[in-house]
Protein backbone atom coordinates (compact mmCIF):
# COMPACT_ATOMS: atom_id res chain seq x y z
CA UNK A 1 0.00 0.00 0.00
CA UNK A 2 1.49 3.38 -0.94
CA UNK A 3 1.93 5.99 1.76
CA UNK A 4 -0.51 8.26 0.48
CA UNK A 5 -3.75 6.08 0.55
CA UNK A 6 -2.45 5.31 4.08
CA UNK A 7 -2.48 8.99 4.93
CA UNK A 8 -6.33 9.43 3.67
CA UNK A 9 -7.04 6.19 5.03
CA UNK A 10 -5.82 7.60 8.65
CA UNK A 11 -8.26 10.99 7.82
CA UNK A 12 -10.76 8.87 6.79
CA UNK A 13 -11.34 7.20 10.20
CA UNK A 14 -10.58 10.54 11.61
CA UNK A 15 -13.57 11.98 9.87
CA UNK A 16 -15.99 9.40 10.46
CA UNK A 17 -15.25 9.10 14.24
CA UNK A 18 -14.82 13.07 14.96
CA UNK A 19 -17.48 13.19 17.25
CA UNK A 20 -15.58 9.97 19.40
CA UNK A 21 -12.16 12.35 18.92
CA UNK A 22 -13.77 15.49 20.65
CA UNK A 23 -14.65 13.07 23.57
CA UNK A 24 -11.24 11.49 23.17
CA UNK A 25 -9.73 14.92 23.66
CA UNK A 26 -12.01 15.85 26.82
CA UNK A 27 -10.72 12.43 28.54
CA UNK A 28 -7.30 13.43 27.36
CA UNK A 29 -7.28 16.77 29.42
CA UNK A 30 -8.40 15.71 32.36
CA UNK A 31 -5.62 13.13 32.53
CA UNK A 32 -3.21 16.10 34.14
CA UNK A 33 0.01 15.37 33.09
CA UNK A 34 2.44 18.57 34.72
CA UNK A 35 5.91 18.04 34.13
CA UNK A 36 8.45 17.54 37.07
CA UNK A 37 10.10 21.04 35.39
CA UNK A 38 7.00 22.59 36.77
CA UNK A 39 6.66 21.04 39.99
CA UNK A 40 3.93 18.18 38.95
CA UNK A 41 3.96 14.57 39.22
CA UNK A 42 4.54 13.76 35.43
CA UNK A 43 3.09 11.79 32.32
CA UNK A 44 2.49 8.18 33.96
CA UNK A 45 -1.21 8.19 34.67
CA UNK A 46 -1.91 9.93 31.45
CA UNK A 47 0.21 7.80 29.28
CA UNK A 48 -1.58 4.33 31.01
CA UNK A 49 -5.11 6.06 30.18
CA UNK A 50 -3.41 6.63 26.43
CA UNK A 51 -1.61 2.84 25.93
CA UNK A 52 -4.82 1.23 27.50
CA UNK A 53 -7.20 2.95 25.22
CA UNK A 54 -5.11 2.01 22.18
CA UNK A 55 -4.38 -1.65 23.34
CA UNK A 56 -8.71 -1.63 23.97
CA UNK A 57 -9.49 -0.28 20.50
CA UNK A 58 -6.61 -2.36 18.08
CA UNK A 59 -5.85 0.61 16.27
CA UNK A 60 -2.02 -0.08 16.80
CA UNK A 61 0.89 -1.81 18.64
CA UNK A 62 2.15 0.04 21.69
CA UNK A 63 5.62 0.34 23.00
CA UNK A 64 6.56 1.64 26.68
CA UNK A 65 10.21 3.05 26.50
CA UNK A 66 10.25 4.82 29.86
CA UNK A 67 13.47 6.82 30.92
CA UNK A 68 15.05 7.44 34.13
CA UNK A 69 13.75 10.35 36.51
CA UNK A 70 14.54 10.67 40.07
CA UNK A 71 12.25 13.83 40.67
CA UNK A 72 9.25 11.19 39.77
CA UNK A 73 7.80 8.85 42.54
CA UNK A 74 8.47 6.03 40.28
CA UNK A 75 10.95 7.40 38.84
CA UNK A 76 10.66 7.14 35.26
CA UNK A 77 9.23 9.35 32.85
CA UNK A 78 6.93 7.14 30.38
CA UNK A 79 7.62 7.02 26.62
CA UNK A 80 5.05 5.58 24.20
CA UNK A 81 5.61 4.49 20.87
CA UNK A 82 2.81 3.23 18.65
CA UNK A 83 2.93 1.39 15.37
CA UNK A 84 0.26 1.58 12.80
CA UNK A 85 0.73 -0.31 9.91
CA UNK A 86 -2.20 -1.71 7.53
CA UNK A 87 -1.96 -5.20 6.22
CA UNK A 88 0.58 -5.34 2.71
CA UNK A 89 1.94 -1.89 3.39
CA UNK A 90 5.54 -0.87 2.96
CA UNK A 91 5.50 2.34 4.19
CA UNK A 92 5.48 3.62 8.17
CA UNK A 93 3.89 7.07 9.16
CA UNK A 94 5.78 8.42 12.53
CA UNK A 95 4.22 11.27 14.48
CA UNK A 96 6.12 12.52 17.23
CA UNK A 97 4.60 13.88 20.07
CA UNK A 98 5.06 14.58 23.72
CA UNK A 99 2.58 13.61 27.12
CA UNK A 100 3.20 16.63 29.01
CA UNK A 101 1.49 19.85 30.29
CA UNK A 102 3.66 22.86 31.64
CA UNK A 103 1.63 24.08 34.93
CA UNK A 104 -1.42 26.13 34.41
CA UNK A 105 -1.00 29.14 37.17
CA UNK A 106 -3.19 30.48 39.15
CA UNK A 107 -6.84 28.69 38.18
CA UNK A 108 -8.63 32.23 39.05
CA UNK A 109 -6.87 34.02 35.82
CA UNK A 110 -8.75 31.31 33.73
CA UNK A 111 -12.23 31.77 32.48
CA UNK A 112 -12.80 27.50 32.91
CA UNK A 113 -11.14 24.47 34.29
CA UNK A 114 -7.89 24.66 31.91
CA UNK A 115 -8.09 20.40 32.34
CA UNK A 116 -11.62 20.49 30.98
CA UNK A 117 -13.10 20.62 27.32
CA UNK A 118 -15.22 23.48 26.83
CA UNK A 119 -16.88 23.98 23.38
CA UNK A 120 -18.89 26.97 22.61
CA UNK A 121 -20.94 26.52 19.62
CA UNK A 122 -18.35 24.54 17.07
CA UNK A 123 -15.30 26.28 19.39
CA UNK A 124 -13.45 24.18 20.97
CA UNK A 125 -11.61 27.00 23.77
CA UNK A 126 -10.17 27.47 27.11
CA UNK A 127 -8.44 24.21 27.18
CA UNK A 128 -4.73 24.44 28.84
CA UNK A 129 -2.50 25.47 25.99
CA UNK A 130 0.14 23.34 26.35
CA UNK A 131 -2.36 20.45 25.47
CA UNK A 132 -1.16 20.88 21.78
CA UNK A 133 -0.22 16.78 21.50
Amino acid sequence: MPFLPICLHLLNLLDQSSGQAIEWHRQLLCHKAINPEHGGQGEEKKARWIERWLRNNGLCEVKRIDSLDARLPRGLRPNLLARYRPPRCKHMLWIVTHLDTVACGPLDLWQSDPFSLRIDGEVVGDVIGAEDA
